[in-house]
């Protein structure tokens, strides 16, 4: 029954999704009680929509669902990590309501590709958690804990760098400059009534000197910019270094999502380095660089 009202709604015209993508990646990484990394762990990614499998640390493709993704991770010499990841609703499955109808919304919620998953998951072995790493809550955090005052300073940051690199910005207006004094006296001497002239013998006018006033320079009023906070960097995992962060603060996904280009180093190891980036919205963007060349996990 749910098959053909899902196949009713794609039939329909006008209703559209603007959700693309039933699928998603997934980047799964284990660590020890420690926070070492545990490299070779196998784990299960399940849903109502399929099962998945992975060597840790590695990637998957996954069906998207409005249930939770359940992970487990199993090696020897460790006790099993487990993992509840929660599966939230993306901001375009709203917008899809205006554009596409209710039963395009529809269509996605049915699909599962108004849903999605966090893009970098971190499973402690010996643990059960939810497979979000302590430094990325921490970021969040961070980033939902401004106060007005302090997003308002960052966007004003943000605006003087960008005029510093298109140039100096111009007034937008010059002043006029103040009538002459001369000037304002005739036109007084003008809209007055003239009395009717008397008799007299008219004497040579002695020649007029204008007077020319110059109006006072402009004041030039210079504001300091605000200092830019920049994010603590958490210290990189025993034996390994931030090898490939200056090429993933430079990607142009992070510059989008994030102003300060701060970056967390959530797992390492041999060739590969893998970063999570708070946004300013409230998400999050998973960076993954192996042997400096550094992409956006989608």
């Amino acid at each position: 029954m749910r098959v053909l009202f899902c196949a009713a709604l794609l039939s329909l015209t006008g209703c559209a999704s603007i959700v693309n993508g039933q699928n998603q990646s997934i980047s799964l990484e284990a660590r020890a009680e420690s926070g070492q990394p545990v490299t070779g762990a196998i784990c299960k990614l399940s849903n109502d929509k399929g099962e998945w499998f992975v060597t840790t640390p590695g990637s998957t493709t996954v069906r998207r669902s409005y249930e939770n993704l359940g992970v487990r991770c199993d090696k020897d010499a460790h006790e099993p990590g487990l993992a509840s990841v929660k599966s939230l609703t993306k901001g375009m499955a709203y917008g899809n309501i205006l554009f596409g109808g209710v039963i395009g919304a529809g269509v996605d919620i049915s699909t599962g590709a108004a849903y999605d998953y966090p893009p970098l998951l971190t499973v402690f072995m010996g643990q059960s958690g939810d497979g979000i790493a302590p430094e990325v809550k921490a970021a969040q955090q961070a980033s939902q804990q401004d106060t007005p005052a302090e997003r308002a300073e960052k966007s004003l940051a943000a605006k003087r760098a960008a005029s510093t690199v298109s140039g100096p910005v111009q007034a937008a207006t010059t002043p006029a400059p103040a009538k002459p004094a001369a000037a304002a006296q005739t036109a007084a001497a003008v809209a007055a009534p003239t009395p009717a002239p008397a008799p007299v013998v008219v004497a040579p006018a002695p020649a007029q000197v204008a007077t020319v006033t110059t109006p006072p320079p402009a004041t030039v009023v210079t504001v300091a910019a605000p200092a830019q906070r920049v994010a603590a960097t958490p210290a990189p995992p025993a034996g390994y270094a931030y090898k490939y962060l200056w090429q993933a603060e430079r990607l142009p996904e992070v510059s989008a999502c994030n102003q300060t280009r701060s970056v967390a180093l959530v797992g390492a190891g041999p060739g590969f380095e893998n970063y999570a980036v708070p946004c300013a919205n409230g998400d999050s963007l998973a960076v993954r660089c192996e042997f400096g060349n550094c992409r956006v996990l989608k």
